[in-house]
């Protein structure tokens, strides 16, 4: 029973840790976007 809970844990985890790793490159696009566009 604690193993099932520890592996929908450890999932729920790497999830989330996906979902912030994509947001992070996409503000991070984003960002570069706009100095260049400034910049140019």
């Amino acid at each position: 029973m604690s193993l099932k809970i520890d592996r929908y844990c450890n999932l729920r985890h790497f999830n989330l840790m996906k979902i912030n790793t994509s947001h992070i490159t996409i503000i991070t696009t984003t960002t570069t976007l706009i100095r260049m566009a400034v910049a140019g």
